[in-house]
């Protein structure tokens, strides 16, 4: 796939010269440091509408690529070249949705000390509460506390101390014991239901930063992501060249999801030139009101 987006690119000055079949021309070329929009036409209607990838933010970029892997696979699922691009596509949108979505090293140490400090706090609460309810008046709590503070006992009493990871493997087991359906009855008893599943929930939203951050340190090797922005857009621009050849040859065949392909192409078109005037029209109220606020008369 790589190798023919190579030699597109590396033959896309000279398509203005190539000899097109009867009744065939360009509808538009554009060609540049990475080519952004070639169709063909015939000469009565075009087959696949322009693809002008640059004005297209990265949100719009990634669905118009999802809609146009979406409409390919639906209509030509064991086609050897189309599923290849599907393919191509489907990597390419995973590889840039990661590395939009990666955060750095350092909010996340951050996030991750933060969030064992919130589970420190909520252990030493429930373990508090227990110990206070042990001294209860009422035997029947007193009995549910001792059972507990058992279960913790079990474990490292003062786990709060412990390091991150010895922290968590120990907090998991007292976790998986307190899920025991006598130890509900116990925390029903001494009315500290709430608490454990906030002690619960705090270890699940830490282990989750760590996956993260795991997450984080395997996407270090994705590119930046200007070149995944690059590599999608000229996947697109690649199946939009493939399909207008493919029309051309078999129409009976290919004709109505170039038609599907051009619909998904003008909508997300239509919605960025849309949105690329609003973003002007809010900038020139912006400067006009600026304008305004500095030749204000000033009132003594």
């Amino acid at each position: 796939m790589r190798f023919y987006i190579a030699w597109v690119t590396q033959n896309l000055s000279n398509l203005d010269k190539t000899p097109l079949p009867a009744g065939y021309g360009f509808a538009s070329l554009h060609v540049g440091g990475d080519f952004t929009s070639l169709s063909l036409r015939r000469s009565q209607m075009m087959t696949v509408a322009d693809l002008p990838v640059t004005i297209l933010n990265d949100a719009e970029l990634l669905d118009l690529a999802r809609r146009v892997s979406a409409a390919i696979a639906n209509s030509h699922p064991e086609h050897s070249w189309f599923g290849r691009i599907v393919e191509q596509l489907n990597s390419q949108i995973q590889e840039m949705n990661t590395v939009r979505n990666r955060q750095t090293a350092n909010d996340l140490t951050e996030d991750i000390r933060k969030a064992d400090e919130h589970r420190d706090k909520a252990y030493l609460a429930f373990r508090a509460g227990l110990e206070f309810r042990e001294f209860s008046d009422d035997p029947n709590q007193a009995t549910a506390a001792t059972n507990l503070l058992q279960l913790l006992r079990r474990r490292d009493y003062s786990l709060q101390a412990l390091s991150n990871r010895e922290q968590t493997v120990e907090l998991t087991a007292l976790l998986n014991d307190l899920s025991d359906s006598s130890a509900q009855d116990d925390l029903s008893t001494v009315g500290l239901v709430a608490e454990a599943e906030t002690l619960s929930q705090t270890q699940k939203a830490f282990d989750e930063l760590v996956d993260q951050r795991a997450a984080d340190e395997a996407s270090r090797q994705l590119p930046p992501l200007r070149t995944a922005r690059g590599l999608l857009r000229e996947d697109l621009t690649v199946t939009v060249v493939s399909l207008n050849f493919a029309e051309r040859d078999d129409p009976e065949t290919f004709t109505s999801l170039a038609e599907a392909v051009s619909e998904h192409i003008m909508e997300v078109v239509a919605n960025a030139r849309a949105r690329r005037t609003r973003n002007d029209a809010e900038e020139a109220r912006a400067e006009g009101a600026s304008s305004t606020e500095d030749f204000a008369p000033v009132v003594g």
